[in-house]
């Protein structure tokens, strides 16, 4: 379970009373659509996506974000946009922007944390940066990664930078990555980089944790890595990839691996 600060609570609270049956949400502005996209200025815009998907209002399928400053998390541990059974379908332009100073701390039995939780086959997430974030995990920790948990959509030109993950007292059965923990045949991370200092003794993937038929394509990973557990599976990329019926007969294409890995 992620330790949340009242702040956040007291945030998704206001958003989630706000719910109405054909209401998507009033973020910074913009109406949504490519031409005049929902601006994201402030986390609480980021926790108002959460709500609606959380309780199912919508998936934003066909809707467009732009992020128009630099998101600084200071007053709570962190947000998980989709991390529901409600897929994010959207198009979230990062538009060259930050976001900084998550500090995820996953106790027993927490999953699927990510900026981004489960984002779906229509959503693309691009020109995004990460950036000073981290996450430690304790007990059963699972596809968790700082910017998509589950991916079955596209990640694009996104970048996690200065990143420290620690995964040392995590369940070494647990598959965790640093960029997208789960990519799933369809997923697609594509002209990507990751740099941070990442501690493990459960399965790690800097880029792609588990990719399972999808494609990492063009992406680059400067992750320092120091394995604390001699069965684990550990990647400078990924740490397992499974090839599906119908998944690419390339799954990693034109990738490089310019970090250290240190057991």
């Amino acid at each position: 379970m992620l330790r949340l600060r009242l702040s956040f609570l007291m945030v998704l609270a206001l958003a989630t009373a706000r719910l109405l049956a054909t209401d998507i949400g009033t973020f910074s502005g913009g109406t949504g659509t490519a031409a005049d996209p929902f601006i994201i200025t402030k986390p609480a815009d980021l926790a108002e996506i959460q709500s609606y998907l959380h309780y199912g209002a919508t998936t934003y399928e066909g809707c467009f974000f732009r992020v128009d400053s630099d998101l600084v998390f200071t007053d709570y541990t962190g947000i998980a946009t989709g991390m529901s059974n409600h897929q994010f379908q959207a198009t979230f332009d990062g538009n060259g922007h930050k976001v900084r100073g998550i500090q995820a701390v996953i106790n027993n039995n927490g999953t699927n944390f990510g900026l981004f939780g489960w984002i779906g086959a229509k959503c693309v997430i691009k020109n995004l940066t990460v950036d000073s974030c981290s996450i430690t995990a304790r007990g059963n920790c699972t596809n968790s990664a700082l910017l998509v948990s589950h991916n079955g959509g596209t990640v694009e030109n996104c970048h996690v930078t200065n990143a420290t993950l620690d995964y040392t007292k995590a369940n070494w059965t647990n598959q965790n990555g640093g960029m997208v923990a789960y990519n799933e045949s369809g997923g697609t991370v594509r002209g990507c980089t990751f740099t941070g200092n990442v501690t493990t003794g459960c399965k790690f993937g800097a880029l792609a944790g588990q990719n399972n038929g999808g494609t990492v394509q063009d992406c680059i990973s400067y992750a320092d890595i120091c394995i604390t557990r001699s069965n684990a599976y550990v990647g400078g990329i990924s740490a397992s990839a499974i090839r599906t019926t119908s998944g690419a007969d390339r799954q990693f294409v034109n990738c490089e691996f310019r970090g250290n890995i240190h057991i």
